[in-house]
């Protein structure tokens, strides 16, 4: 039962998610934490009765800003650009609390055109590398945006609908070589994820 929500990084994302978790947990206390409340920012603070504390997560306090948050029973969504994925996860999993972020966050991103260490490809193989051993510590699930992420969710649930239409009665895959096989299975070469980006830049 999740019983508080920590959302770090009350931006767009971070708004736009607050009906789908008040639906999923109605009973659950949502602390919001972000560099600046603004006006707008309170105003859905005091409309969904949400806790706020207005703060910049850094590799500094973000131990003493958090921590003070965490329990079992506690579930972050990490939002924030430049919050590092990997030491609030160590942070949420020390208080057994659960995690998610959309993207895998550093703490800072330098100017260094040469900083390939943190290309998508870097951090992901950071994060692997800091996964292991930790598989029985509380759930932390990483880079679960919408794309990566939730379009992960409903390409494998297309493709057991497709499976159910098809006739074959075949258990969920656990692994990748399990959804690989199904596809091969129904037939399926290519699947095509097409966003719409309605952000205009300047003119």
């Amino acid at each position: 039962m999740i019983e508080q929500i920590v959302i770090v990084g009350f931006g767009c994302i971070g708004q736009a998610v607050l009906p789908l978790l008040e639906r999923t947990w109605p009973k659950a206390a949502i602390t919001v934490v972000d560099r600046v409340l603004d006006h707008t920012r309170m105003q859905l603070v005091a409309r969904h009765g949400l806790h706020a504390v207005e703060a910049n997560i850094t590799a500094g306090n973000h131990e003493t800003v958090l921590g003070p948050l965490l329990s079992p029973g506690t579930f972050v969504l990490n939002l924030a650009p430049s919050v590092c994925s990997r030491d609030l996860i160590a942070l949420t999993q020390a208080h057994g609390a659960l995690y998610v972020d959309a993207g895998i966050e550093p703490w800072d991103y330098e100017a260094d055109p040469q900083a390939s260490h943190l290309s998508n490809y870097a951090l992901r193989d950071e994060m692997l590398a800091f996964a292991r051993g930790r598989e029985s510590l509380p759930t932390a699930l990483i880079a679960h945006g919408a794309n990566p992420g939730l379009v992960s969710v409903l390409v494998k649930a297309a493709l057991m609908a497709l499976a159910g239409n098809a006739g074959l009665q075949l258990p969920e895959p656990e692994d990748r070589a399990d959804w690989a096989a199904l596809a091969r299975a129904l037939d399926v070469r290519v699947i095509q994820v097409a966003e719409y980006d309605s952000q205009q830049a300047p003119g």
